[in-house]
């Protein structure tokens, strides 16, 4: 299926969903459309809601390895954010990233099992954040 995302000013929130198994060419090729894009980040939030992404079993090590690294090379964008994740069967390998990948100065990560709990940590109200990731699912999911 593949990631889509989508900035939001009116949630100062920057919205990502995974959906099926996500290969590391559709991470980066999303990773290059979220840094080149000029409306992110609206604001010091990111939920990245994985739920339906299975296990990502083609994002080894040495692609969580990379996302770090990515991530790591952008404080401009990145310091001061909050990332919340919600994984499902690729939970071990979220915390990874967020424990042991990710060392811009300023980023708060956490991972989480539910949404609502993500979205009271960021600040969000749930309805509105479970509103545009179905959005974003039902984008990734349309044909052609």
């Amino acid at each position: 299926m593949g990631i889509a995302y989508r900035c939001s000013t009116d949630h100062r929130c920057t919205f990502v969903v995974w959906d099926g198994d996500v290969t590391p060419d559709e991470w980066r090729a999303h990773n290059d459309r979220l840094f080149a894009d000029p409306a992110f980040p609206p604001g010091p939030r990111t939920l990245v809601d994985m739920r339906t992404a299975g296990g990502a079993p083609s994002i080894t090590d040495d692609v969580l390895t990379e996302i770090g690294k990515r991530f790591n090379d952008r404080p401009d964008a990145l310091g001061g954010m909050m990332l919340a994740i919600v994984p499902n069967g690729s939970w071990d390998k979220a915390r990874r990233v967020i424990e042991r990948e990710v060392s811009v100065p300023g980023l708060r990560g956490m991972t989480f099992n539910g949404l609502p709990t993500a979205c009271v940590w960021l600040g969000l109200p749930t309805q509105p954040a479970q509103d545009v990731l179905d959005q974003l699912r039902t984008q990734l999911r349309a044909p052609g």
